[in-house]
């Protein structure tokens, strides 16, 4: 792991953020306390020397295990497009969550505020007009 120039909380940070991709644990395994571990995950995340750091160790991964994102997008889209049958093998959970996951990375959804989740809270309002008179 690309860990140079790191401090050891960061290394740490690094270490514990593969382990599950969840920010806000990763900074409290890390040795951050629970009451801050929200506000350092997020900088830490953002910060350059540390994404480099995690995508260089997910590259790898990757790699060792012979999957491209490529395929995880066409078996999600798969999942999510894939019809849904009384006692069939795919959910409509199955599909909503491989919406989200294919929907995210793809980056269709935007970044708010380092947001790690879908954002289930935008509203869209459609106005329809009719014809001028």
């Amino acid at each position: 792991m690309a860990t140079r120039g790191l401090t050891p909380k960061q290394q740490g940070f690094v270490r514990e953020y593969l382990r599950d991709a969840n920010t806000k644990q990763a900074a409290i395994r890390a040795g951050y306390s629970e009451s801050s571990a929200s506000k350092y995950a997020h900088v830490m995340r953002h910060r350059p020397a540390i994404a480099a750091a995690i995508q260089q160790a997910q590259n790898r991964l990757a790699v060792a295990v012979g999957v491209k994102a490529t395929d995880v997008a066409r078996e999600l889209a798969r999942i999510a497009f894939a019809p849904v049958e009384d006692d069939g093998p795919i959910s409509y959970g199955d599909k909503l969550k491989a919406l989200a996951l294919l929907g995210r990375h793809l980056g269709m959804f935007g970044v708010r505020d380092g947001a790690d989740a879908l954002d289930t809270t935008t509203r869209v309002e459609i106005i329809i007009q009719g014809k001028p008179s």
